[in-house]
This record gives C-alpha cells, structure tokens and sequence, in this order.
C-alpha cells in the first residue's frame, strides 16, 4: 500500500510498473517475499488510455538508513506529470517533482537522470537532480535535441541508459529520431551520448558537441523502433538493439521486420559501426503493432517490445528480447523470445521461447560478488526475465530465472495476477 492507502488489483498500469520496469529491483530481492504498491494516488489518476508507460530507476549503492535504497519512477498519462520517490525501499511513495512530459524513463548513476519528450517543442532532453529527494531535477546543458520539429517528423521515444566507468556517468540516450525521416531516408534509429555526465555530446570530452548518431545503416521500408541500448563493464562495448520495420505485416496489419543490433568498441565514438551494417537477431518475422489493429496481450497495447543487456563479466556476451506475433487463424498471438550471442553480436541462438500469450519483456543479468574473477563467472550468474502473459481474463508478471547460463532447467515465478480490465482502465 502507499501513503493513500490505496489498494492495488485492477489496473494494466500496475502490470507496467512491475513488468516493464522492475527487473533491476526484482532481482535484488528474487529470494525475498514479493509485495505490490500501488504508487499513484487517487487524485493523480486521471490517465484513462492504456499506454501509461511508467518507468522505474534504483540507487545504484545503498545510501539511506538500514541500508535501503532509493527509487525512482516517471508516470505518462496523468495530467500531473508525475515523478515519484521512495525512500523507504518501496512502501511509501511521494510526487517528488512534476514536470510536463510525453515518453519518459529514468535511470541512477552517480545521481538520478531522467530523459524527456517535450511536446511543448516536440524535443528530447536529459534532466539531472544532485540528490533526490533534496533537490528538484534540471535540465541537462547541451542535452536538448530537436527543439522546433513537428510531428511526425520528430525525436520520440527516449530510452535513456546510465553507465558509470572511473567515477563518471556515461548517458547513453536511444530514440528515434523522426527528423531524419523523409521520403529519401527511413532510417531512425539513433543514439544521443555523453561520457563526461552531460558536459559533452556525441564527442570525446573536451571537444565539441556533435549531433546524435544514426545507428541505422540499411534503408528499413517504414522507419525503425523501439531502440534500446547496453553498456558493457569493460568501459568500452556499447550495444544498441532496434526494431527495423519492413512494412506491414499479414492482412495489413502488425509489422514485418528485422531485430537488429549495432556495436561500438570505443564507448560510442566509433558511432556504432563495429558490426558494421548490424546483426539480425531474426530476420522476416512479425512484430505486433496494436495501433493497427495488430496483436495486443489482452488490453494492453503492444508496439515496442525489445529489451537488451550484456554480461557483466563477458563484453563479448550479450541478450535480447523482444516479442514476436504468430498467426493462429484469425488471430495473432504475441510469444516472448530470448536469444544469446557469445560472440559479440555476430551470430545468435535462441535460448528462450515463452508460450503463447506473452509480451513485454525485460532482462537483466546479476553474478554473485566476485564471480567475474572465477575460473568460470557463468556458473555464478543468473538471467532474469520480466514478462507479462494472458492467462484467460488475467494477466500474469512473470519472473523467470536461468541459473548458471542453464537455458534447459528455468525457475518461473508468478509476481502478480490481475484482471485484463476490459474495457479500458478509468486510471489506477
């Protein structure tokens, strides 16, 4: 429960602050009791469509009393603009800030970030706090790209990702950039990076800021999507995965396409050509696009389903997930996958497919201290997988684990079952 004494069961939101965003927290506490808060008061659920697309951020480094953690989580939909603050391990949550936004995420480094679509300019901006809750967060110099495009030929989808290497915050920022799109040029997928905290942009530090790199190098038919990005521990790979868009997909709806994943061996400088053109992770398939009349899990709309990570201990070792749609008569089914490549991106295997009637994933990996020594770190190491199924009128969040790099033998845990809240959600 939260400071409201809410109570919590019925909404698609709920599944999204679990699902989509928790895993980093999750899997800190895989052996502990598992709760649900519902984080959003009464009079801050005004958001009725369901693509309220919450994000969530954990501190790094256990900074307050008993050795809890501070967490972070951005609301879309809510006319308040929301950002809210735990500093109590998740029980209690408050409105830290509100600030106007269209998509949103948020990250911790060495302090808390935040990344921003602005309607207001139809721009993209990093904004930084020294301290939450203490201090209110601000705008990033230099961040701010796009400012005075229109739509739909503007940034979207800012999906910002935090990595810190000998004491410095490298802001690694994954959209897609409209303004790049014309009848010329489909290509969309972009990254906009600094690796001094912000000071400096898509340059090494201490020289000029240069606009964000296009990741994409081919010429998708329809543009590319749901961009996603993944720093290695060694200071030096940086992964970026994306949905390339070929049109659409059977009866004209959903979409046909490629997964796809870039590289760059110097933090981001060699603007992510190390793969050269990028590695298809499956090629031809059928990505689901509710917007369309395409797959969706229950009520909940389906569009940018992709999630990356590398190993901590293995820069050369690296995961996606995404969700594919199969057709099974007149409908189409939305099936969660995992594949692994132990070779830098080069060559991909499937290591994990989830039945039917599942979307919505998120990965991470976590090794035991000091495994990444060890003669063999895999064994000390565990994926987690985030999904969400449709299980009848529910939907279900899902925690499944593989131990030791062990694909065959998988523990899958329940977090949470809720109604599919047809029709739509009147908030939360």
């Amino acid at each position: 429960m939260n400071s409201t004494q809410e109570g919590w069961g019925t909404s698609i939101d709920a599944w999204r602050l679990t699902a989509a965003c928790l895993l980093p927290f999750v899997a800190t506490m895989a052996s502990a009791a598992t709760w649900v808060v519902n984080v959003i008061p009464t009079n801050q659920s005004s958001e009725t469509t369901q693509n309220s697309e919450p994000s969530i951020a954990v501190q790094p480094v256990p900074a307050l009393a008993g050795g809890k953690r501070a967490l972070l989580i951005s609301a879309f939909g809510s006319s308040d603009n929301p950002y809210f603050v735990s500093t109590n391990g998740g029980t209690v949550w408050t409105n830290f800030q509100s600030l106007v936004h269209g998509d949103t995420t948020v990250e911790w480094g060495n302090k808390p970030y935040l990344a921003r679509l602005l309607g207001s300019d139809h721009s993209i901006e990093v904004h930084t706090s020294p301290s939450v809750p203490g201090t209110l967060f601000s705008l990033v110099p230099g961040s701010k790209y796009g400012a005075g495009s229109h739509p739909p030929y503007m940034p979207d989808q800012p999906w910002l990702k935090v990595a810190n290497f000998g004491g410095a915050d490298r802001l690694y920022l994954a959209f897609n950039d409209g303004t790049k799109f014309s009848k010329f040029s489909s290509r969309t997928a972009s990254i906009h990076f600094s690796l001094d905290g912000g000071t400096t942009w898509n340059a090494p530090p201490g020289q000029a800021s240069q606009p964000p790199f296009l990741i994409e190098r081919l010429f998708p038919s329809t543009q590319d999507s749901a961009v996603r990005v993944a720093a290695a521990k060694d200071g030096r790979t940086v992964y970026a995965a994306f949905q390339r868009w070929g049109g659409s997909g059977p009866g004209e709806i959903n979409i046909a396409g490629d997964i796809a994943v870039v590289r760059d061996d110097n933090q981001g400088l060699n603007q992510f050509g190390d793969l050269g053109d990028g590695s298809s992770v499956e090629s031809g398939i059928v990505l689901p696009l509710s917007d369309n009349g395409g797959a969706s899990l229950g009520s909940e709309r389906l569009g940018s389903d992709c999630s990356i990570v590398v190993h901590p201990c293995d820069p050369k070792r690296v995961y996606v997930a995404f969700t594919e749609v199969l057709a099974a008569g007149n409908a189409f089914i939305p099936q969660v996958r995992v594949f692994q490549s132990a070779d830098a991106g080069t060559n991909w295997t499937n290591v994990i497919t989830i039945g039917t009637n599942s979307a919505l994933p998120a990965l991470a990996v976590a090794v035991a201290p000091g495994a990444c020594g060890a003669q063999n770190p895999f064994a000390a190491s565990t994926l987690g997988l985030l999904y969400t199924a449709q299980v009848g009128p529910f939907l279900e969040t899902h925690f499944l684990q593989a131990v030791a790099g062990d694909f065959s033998q998988t523990s899958d845990v329940i977090l949470s079952r809720f109604p599919n809240n047809s029709p739509a959600s009147a908030g939360d």
